[in-house]
């Protein structure tokens, strides 16, 4: 941040907008970006806002981190150390490391509950298998840096994130969202 005014603060100085905007981005790379207000033609149901809580690089409150539904038990303090910034520029969701192992043992948990029930090796391509259905040795998954080719059902069998921010704001992030590569 180079303390210069941003376009749109100087469209709110000048009095040509109001001083909001709103960022919605698809799945298929493209999106909506509209200063002054809220783009309603892209919106479902009752839109929700985060407040920014430090300008410089639209830091906003982050509050929990949901897996199929189930919170990390994550401290909000952990989540927001360093700032939880929204970037139109990026779509990779980086968590402190109390978040990121919390996040990789709910996973592996659903792997095994997946086991249990008759999966073998668990149902996440990555996590508990590859793409062959082979049990994966502990430092040869996603969370090591290892690639794995996945189908739109290995993509299905991830779970939805939910990114809770203040205001009463839950973002919800299919794993075609946050895994690389995934299928439109």
């Amino acid at each position: 941040n180079t303390g210069a005014p941003t376009p749109l603060d100087q469209l709110v100085a000048a009095g040509w907008a109001a001083d909001s905007f709103s960022l919605c981005l698809d799945a298929s790379g493209g999106g909506v970006l509209t200063l002054g207000g809220a783009g309603g033609h892209v919106t479902e149901g009752a839109l929700r806002w985060a407040p920014i809580v430090n300008e410089d690089y639209y830091t906003v409150w982050m509050e929990d981190l949901l897996v199929a539904g189930e919170s990390l038990g994550v401290r909000a303090a952990e989540y927001n150390c360093g700032g939880a910034i929204v970037d139109s520029g990026t779509t990779d969701i980086t968590r402190p490391r109390p978040a990121y192992r919390a996040f990789r043992s709910a996973l592996r948990a659903g792997c095994r509950r997946a086991g249990n029930a008759g999966e073998a090796a668990g149902s996440m391509v990555g996590v508990g298998r590859d793409e062959h259905g082979r049990k994966l040795k502990k430092k040869k998954t996603m969370f090591h840096g290892h690639c794995f080719s996945l189908t739109p059902a290995d993509f299905a069998a991830f779970p939805d994130l939910t990114v809770v921010l203040s205001g009463g704001v839950h973002l919800v992030v299919t794993p075609r969202h946050y895994l690389r590569g995934g299928p439109g």
